[in-house]
């Protein structure tokens, strides 16, 4: 039995087919970019927070005006409606907070 060799000066690579070049080098980027973003968020978690609620605290007057006419006077929890109020208050809270959070970081990388 006969084997034969052949030299050559090239170098070939013929890799993994279909394959997209850079794209684990990508997604590392990404992880490690959006890593940033939520050491960011945390560390800026109360800055945003005591914004948010420095905000809703400088409107609460409007805000309560607008719910006066379902509630009117007395004790506004008693009412059946106050549900519908609570959670329209945590809904401009939390858009608020979100604003606030991006406007000091920015959006998450995705």
């Amino acid at each position: 039995m006969t084997y034969k060799y052949w030299e050559t000066d090239e170098l070939q690579h013929f890799g993994v087919r279909g394959m997209k070049w850079g794209v684990r080098k990508e997604a590392r980027r990404l992880k490690r970019a959006q890593r940033k973003w939520d050491r960011a968020y945390r560390r800026n978690y109360v800055k945003a927070y005591n914004k948010a609620s420095e905000h809703m605290n400088a409107n609460i007057d409007s805000f309560n005006k607008k719910w006066e006419s379902v509630f009117g006077a007395g004790n506004w929890s008693l009412n059946p409606r106050y549900n519908e109020y609570i959670a329209d208050y945590e809904d401009t809270f939390d858009r608020l907070f979100a604003t606030s959070m991006k406007d000091i970081i920015g959006e998450r990388p995705h």
